[in-house]
């Protein structure tokens, strides 16, 4: 690639290791989909980085519940935005996606990066 990555399949990955995942969505229907939202579970040992594409709309959870935009803030008493403070990346557990509209016969490709903690993690 031009950023000079080399991306590798890869059985098993090591703390500091950065993993790419990708979500193809084909609409295989006759109809046009309007308002996709896919959510993406970020696994316990993976930190969220970013995503390939920041044309894309994206939201992020601590929860699965209550998303917002990135970055994520933590919440002020005082409704202050002077004191507002970022939500470590690494407490983020869901990414949600919204896709205006996928044409029949469409298919969009949806990437995230992260970043391996803690012990190695092989391929299911």
């Amino acid at each position: 690639s031009d950023t000079g990555e080399t991306l590798v399949e890869a059985e098993t990955v090591f703390p500091g290791d950065e993993v790419i995942y990708r979500a193809i969505y084909k609409n295989t229907g006759r109809a046009s989909i309007r308002s996709l939202s896919p959510v993406l579970p970020i696994p316990e040992q993976f930190v969220f980085i970013g995503i390939s594409d920041t044309t894309q709309r994206l939201l992020a959870s601590l929860d699965g519940e209550s998303f917002s935009p990135i970055p994520l803030m933590l919440e002020d008493d005082e409704d202050s935005q002077e004191n507002q403070a970022e939500v470590p990346k690494e407490e983020y557990r869901f990414l949600k996606w919204f896709i205006s509209e996928l044409r029949s016969g469409d298919s969009i490709h949806l990437e995230s990066r992260y970043r391996v903690l803690g012990a190695p993690i092989k391929k299911p």
